[in-house]
């Protein structure tokens, strides 16, 4: 996959948290392409409640949330369709789909056209959920017990709808034959395919998928996972190209190291707090010269595309920490 031959760095817009509305994913969708990002990246659930919103903060600040307002979540296939239709060169992620809460055939078929429509420029990441979206099961009718399972089943049924002209697939969670399903996308055989987690995911990544995108881990934890993965590949006689290695990380970027680090503070202690496991050591956060340090020992590592969480009181902040991070740090990669 042409994404895994250099480095690629992507800006995740804010479809959650305080900072979430339509002008403002706009916004930051449009500065991350006019400063020279390789992508920009959405992320994917059903419901999410206010508490979540205000302390699970993947984009934005604490510092920016306000009490009492809605825990908006916009919906990442067709946020991510209409932003196709307002950009011309920028990637176009999604990490991860909670792939057990949909119909496989139908998000196959959306993705498909998602992928025609934007001329080739769909990113899809895959998961399973995480017990923070627990809810979001009970809501829409499925085992959350069972969610490995489904998801395997799953993008299975997917891949062959991507892959056959004439669709066909037996699993225990999905059926069909002889399926007509077009247009096909336009990535061939489909759309790059990155398998968000850890544990059973780092065998899903092996099997099913063209890459692997974990969040909040360390290097070292890059460097075993990627072992991993090539290891169950061997032994299942599976060869195929580059392997995209993502890192989804938390970013904050000033010419003064101390003001990055009072500007990230209270937001990643706060996701780490929800989460229960979290530090600065697996963070992007600090002058550009210190930045760049810990990009550079990610890329070593492995990691071949970041998602860059950045933290950010009001959007004419991040387009400053994207300024300084596209002039200061992307160059050298």
């Amino acid at each position: 996959m042409a994404l895994a031959l250099k480095t690629s760095f992507g800006v995740r817009v804010p479809v959650s948290g305080p900072l979430a509305s339509k002008e403002n994913i706009v916004d930051v969708t449009l500065a991350a392409e006019e400063f020279g990002f390789d992508a920009i990246w959405v992320h994917d659930q059903i419901t999410w409640t206010g508490e979540q919103n205000s302390h699970h903060v993947s984009s934005g600040s604490v510092e920016a949330v306000v009490p009492g307002k809605d825990p908006d979540f916009y919906e990442s296939v067709t946020t991510l369709s209409y932003l196709a239709g307002l950009t011309r060169k920028i990637r176009l992620g999604v990490a991860v789909v909670v792939l057990p809460l949909r119909n496989p055939v139908v998000t196959a078929k959306q993705l498909m056209n998602l992928d025609v429509l934007s001329g080739g420029r769909l990113l899809l990441g895959v998961g399973t959920g995480a017990p923070l979206v627990g809810k979001s099961f009970e809501t829409v009718g499925v085992s959350f017990e069972d969610r490995g399972e489904i998801t395997d089943d799953y993008l299975r049924a997917m891949i062959a709808i991507f892959d056959q002209a004439n669709s066909s697939y037996s699993g225990k969670y999905a059926n069909f034959s002889g399926a007509e399903i077009f247009p096909k996308s336009l990535q061939k055989p489909h759309p790059p395919i990155v398998v968000g987690g850890l544990g059973r995911a780092l065998r899903r990544a092996a099997l099913l998928g063209d890459g692997w995108i974990p969040a909040n881990i360390t290097t070292g934890g890059v460097t075993e996972g990627i072992t991993k993965i090539a290891e169950t590949r061997k032994m299942n006689g599976i060869s195929r190209g580059d392997l995209i290695v993502g890192n989804e990380i938390f970013a904050s970027i000033d010419n003064d190291s101390a003001a990055a680090r009072q500007n990230a503070a209270a937001t990643i202690a706060s996701y780490a707090k929800s989460i229960g496991r979290g530090s600065e050591e697996v963070t992007l956060v600090g002058s550009p010269s210190e930045v760049s340090k810990k990009v550079e020992a990610y890329v070593q590592a492995g990691v071949n595309a970041f998602e860059l969480k950045f933290i950010y009181r009001d959007v004419k902040s991040l387009k400053s920490q994207l300024a300084v991070f596209a002039s200061k740090v992307m160059p050298s990669f």
